[in-house]
């Protein structure tokens, strides 16, 4: 499995990314990982590790979910502000 961006360094990618971006990227990432790794602890019957994995892998897709409505939510949000009262009378 290929890592989401070029250089896994922190720093270059607290440089180059929005935080925001940034966490969507590696919850991504983080979630088919510790389901990879799920797979292989369940092959080989390690079934306290294939547990820890799924708790894992629920944790980063919801956190990836939480990120995707949060990043989404602000376009769809915008309500115009109401008229304040003291220029509605003439």
């Amino acid at each position: 499995m290929a890592l989401p961006f070029e250089d896994a360094s922190a720093a270059t990618m607290a440089l180059t990314e929005p935080i925001d971006t940034r966490q969507l990227t590696v919850s991504g990432y983080l979630a088919e990982m510790a389901r990879d790794l799920k797979v292989l602890a369940t092959n080989a019957d390690l079934s306290l590790l294939a547990y820890l994995l799924s708790v894992a892998e629920e944790e980063a897709r919801s956190t990836n979910r939480a990120l995707r409505n949060q990043v989404a939510m602000p376009a769809e949000a915008k309500v115009p502000d109401p008229v304040p009262a003291s220029q509605d009378a003439p």
